[in-house]
């Protein structure tokens, strides 16, 4: 079954491959969502950087807007989350790197070893995990969460730490909703990460469980690198607000059709 399985997942990435190029390659223009995934078309399907603008994401408003303390409390009895936590949020696969963040756990100090609230679904990769954590002892630091997304708010702005330090992302939409909620962030130093996270976040090798932990510990013992984190990454995140990159979209459009259909000047 796993040699079948291997099979297909090889037959459904090849296809994907033919058709993302045939598409890149007959597009009269391209939107990238990050600079990293231009030089990823461009590297990978020969495309011409010119014929590519980079148009950012953005985020939900309601990450934009502070809740109370009250609201938080009525959210944190509802999931039975710790007083003080570490915070992940996304699908729960191998790229996301959760097994990494629990790793990490296992090297912080005491003074710094909050428990990691885990947000996201998964199967195979989950269970992995999940064996890890029992094998390791760490039941009492890893708290599976099933928060729904009118409360995800209140859980970021109440972390101590993001952490998202994947091994790969177009660009990194739970980065911008930590920035937002002023939550420090420590993510990876490879991909699109470091350009979603800007000045706001410790940047890992997410292939180093020593280099996450350090971030964490960096962040939760040192108040005023803390502070400055936060500042910084929500000064960071105003550019990624809706609005203003729905005007850039309109624009790139406009452009499109205006000239016929050949390739306008790329946006950034």
């Amino acid at each position: 079954m796993s040699g079948f399985r291997s099979i297909i997942l090889f037959l459904t990435a090849k296809a994907y491959r033919l058709k993302y190029r045939y598409a890149c390659r007959h597009a009269d223009h391209i939107v990238a969502i990050s600079e990293s995934t231009k030089q990823d078309i461009v590297e990978f399907y020969g495309i011409a950087p010119e014929k590519i603008s980079v148009i950012y994401q953005s985020c939900h408003e309601r990450f934009m807007v502070e809740k109370s303390q009250r609201t938080f409390e009525g959210v944190r009895r509802r999931y039975q989350l710790p007083e003080e936590y570490l915070l992940t949020v996304g699908a729960i696969t191998e790229r996301k790197n959760l097994l990494g963040m629990v790793r990490a756990l296992e090297l912080l100090p005491e003074s710094c070893c909050l428990p990691l609230v885990v947000v996201g679904q998964g199967k195979r990769y989950l269970a992995r995990v999940q064996a890890f954590v029992r094998k390791s002892g760490l039941e009492h630091l890893v708290h599976f969460a099933p928060v729904s997304f009118d409360d995800l708010p209140s859980v970021y702005q109440r972390a101590s730490v993001f952490l998202y330090p994947s091994f790969y992302e177009g660009f990194g939409i739970p980065i911008l909703e930590a920035l937002f909620s002023r939550t420090p962030v420590v993510t990876s130093s490879v991909s699109s990460l470091p350009e979603a996270a800007g000045p706001g976040a410790y940047l890992a090798n997410p292939g180093d469980p020593a280099e996450i932990a350090a971030g964490i510990e960096k962040i939760l013992s040192d108040e005023s690198y803390r502070n400055e984190l936060a500042e910084k990454g929500h000064a960071h995140a105003q550019q990624f607000r809706g609005e203003p990159l729905s005007h850039k979209m309109m624009d790139l459009y406009k452009k499109v059709v205006g000239s016929g259909h050949t390739a306008p000047e790329p946006i950034t």
